[in-house]
């Protein structure tokens, strides 16, 4: 009651300030390494980096750099696409496992619902309960995220991943087609097509729904240009 604002400093941490470019993309780089590889990351960072340098040379600093943040995030978010092998990863991640452990305790039975694409293509309308053999599972299913995108990704075959894994490549043409037309004048359009994955969310259904309003979208602000 004397000092409130004492006390708030001392528990509370001080709010982060906003990430640097290079913050955002490193954050992204680690996150894509574990979600597949580090030649994954890689060929992410160098996409990313070489889009900051063309926005900053034809749009100046700032509004270049808004560009690339936007891309920066874009890029990862279709990158980093939940299928059953990311889903799998999420699941045992140590952060994860510690907040069920601290809200449920350590012994806490857990059961986990799964309904897969590609059992629901196959006429299974109801979801799969899983208990105990689940942490075996998703071991397995984590190892496997090296047969992403391959012939022999079972997964991969539903229409949605062969959506998502599209998106990746049209996205990345999208902005190239859009920097060519960047100039200081131009740049706010460049930024909002950069930032237009964040249309797409959800599942199944409703995530090719956005994808078709993604593809709007974009059209629109192309024309704009």
């Amino acid at each position: 009651m004397h000092d409130p604002e004492a006390v708030r400093r001392a528990v509370l941490p001080e709010p982060a300030g906003p990430k640097t470019f290079d913050e955002v993309v490193a954050d992204r780089v680690a996150d894509l390494t574990g979600y597949q590889n580090a030649t994954y990351a890689r060929t992410y960072e160098g996409d990313v980096r070489s889009v900051a340098a063309l926005a900053v040379e034809r749009a100046g600093e700032e509004a270049g750099t808004a560009i690339a943040l936007a891309y920066a995030r874009g890029l990862h978010k279709l990158m980093a696409y939940k299928d059953e092998y990311e889903v799998a990863r999420l699941h045992l991640d140590p952060a994860e496992v510690a907040r069920r452990e601290r809200e449920f305790g350590k012994d806490a039975k857990v059961t986990v619902l799964l309904h897969p694409p590609v059992l629901r293509a196959m006429g299974m309308k109801r979801k799969i309960k899983v208990g105990r053999s689940a942490g075996v599972l998703f071991r397995g299913l984590r190892a496997a995220r090296v047969l992403r995108g391959t012939a022999f990704d079972v997964f991969g075959k539903a229409e949605v991943r062969r959506v998502e894994r599209a998106l990746i490549g049209e996205y990345r043409g999208l902005v190239r087609t859009a920097l060519d037309r960047l100039t200081p004048e131009t740049a706010s359009v460049v930024e909002e097509i950069a930032g237009l994955p964040d249309l797409i969310r959800g599942y199944e259904d409703i995530k090719l729904a956005r994808v078709a309003e993604f593809r709007e979208r974009a059209q629109k602000a192309l024309d704009n240009l």
